[in-house]
C-alpha cells in the first residue's frame, strides 16, 4: 500500500459484523467497506470483475485489524494479478495442454450440495507425477489451474441467475487421495500444489464452503504437515477428513463414484471423463 494510502482514514461508523449466508444482504460495516471501494477502484470497476469476487473480498477480511484497508490492498492486487495474467481472456482462450492436463491431473465439476453450491472434484491421488513433470512448465500448470478456478466461478454464476436462486459464491470441495503416495510429495508437484494454494487463497477468498478428504493414506500425513500451516486459520477450519459428513452436505447422484453409496449418472461411472449429468438436490 502506497504511502499516501497510509495516510487515509479507513475507520467503520459501525461495528463490525460479518453476514451470517452469503445471500444476506451487506451488513452496516460491509456497505460502509463497500462505499470506501467505491470511492477508490470506481463502480464501474467494481462491476466488472467476476461474480461475487467484490464481496468475497470485503467478507473475507473483515475481521482483519485493519479491514478497510486490507481489503483494498487485496483487492488492488487481484485486479492487477488478473490484468496482468490476462485472466479474464481465459475462457475464451484456453491453455494449449488444457485437454492433457484434464487426463493428468482429473478435476473438475460434479454436481451441487443440498443448497444448490457448486460441488468440485479433484483427485489428486490419481495425478500421474511423472507425465505431468515431463510435459508442463510452472507456468502452464498454473494457468490451468486458474482456468479451472474461473470456470467454477462462470459456472456459479450461471446457477445464481437461475429463476428463484440465491447469491452463492462458495463451492463445496472434494480431494480424492486415492492413490497417493510418495512421488506426490516430490519438490515439483509439493511446489505446484504450494503456488495454487496461494493464488486460491488470495485471489479467491472466501470461496470454500467445506472441503472433504476422503481416501487419505497414511502417507498423506506427511503432505499434510508441510501444507497445512500455509492455509488461512479459517480455510483450515472448513477442512474435514474422512468424507462422513458428505451426505449431510450433497444427496448421493450428486457425488462422484469412488464415494461409497454414489448413485451418479456420468456415463459408465466415469466421473471426471464425462459430462456430468446433474442429479437432484435432494434424495429420491
Amino acid at each position: 500500500m502506497s504511502a499516501e494510502d497510509e495516510k487515509k482514514d479507513y475507520t467503520l461508523k459501525n461495528k463490525v459484523e460479518k453476514a451470517k449466508e452469503e445471500w444476506d444482504p451487506l451488513t452496516p460495516s460491509e456497505k460502509e467497506t463497500m462505499e470506501y471501494l467505491v470511492a477508490e477502484f470506481g463502480q464501474e470497476k467494481l462491476d466488472s470483475l467476476p461474480f461475487g469476487a467484490v464481496i468475497r473480498f470485503i467478507r473475507g477480511y473483515c475481521l482483519e485489524k485493519e479491514p478497510v484497508k486490507t481489503t483494498i490492498e487485496h483487492l488492488r492486487d487481484f485486479i492487477k494479478w488478473r490484468e496482468e495474467e490476462k485472466v479474464d481472456e481465459i475462457i475464451d482462450n484456453p491453455p494449449k495442454k488444457l485437454e492433457l492436463f484434464r487426463k493428468l491431473w482429473p478435476a473438475g465439476i460434479h454436481g451441487t450440495t443440498r443448497d444448490g453450491h457448486l460441488v468440485y472434484v479433484e483427485r489428486l491421488g490419481k495425478l500421474d507425477v511423472s507425465e505431468v513433470s515431463k510435459n508442463f512448465t510452472d507456468e502452464e500448470l498454473m494457468r490451468c489451474h486458474v482456468y479451472q478456478l474461473e470456470m467454477i466461478g462462470k459456472k456459479k454464476a450461471e446457477l445464481a441467475a437461475r429463476p428463484g436462486a440465491k447469491m452463492m459464491y462458495k463451492q463445496m470441495v472434494i480431494l480424492d487421495l486415492d492413490g497417493f503416495s510418495m512421488g506426490h510429495l516430490s519438490s515439483r508437484i509439493r511446489g505446484a500444489v504450494q503456488s495454487f494454494m496461494s493464488v486460491d487463497q488470495h485471489m479467491y477468498p472466501e470461496s470454500l464452503l467445506v472441503m472433504h478428504i476422503v481416501n487419505a493414506p497414511f502417507v498423506f500425513r506427511a503432505a499434510w504437515a508441510l501444507v497445512s500451516p500455509l492455509l488461512h486459520p479459517l480455510t483450515k477450519a472448513r477442512i474435514k477428513m474422512g468424507g462422513h459428513d458428505i451426505a449431510k452436505f450433497a444427496n448421493t447422484n450428486n457425488v462422484p463414484r469412488f464415494i461409497k453409496g454414489s448413485t451418479c449418472k456420468c456415463e459408465g461411472g466415469k466421473c471426471l471423463m464425462v459430462d456430468f449429468v446433474e442429479g437432484d438436490a435432494e434424495d429420491k
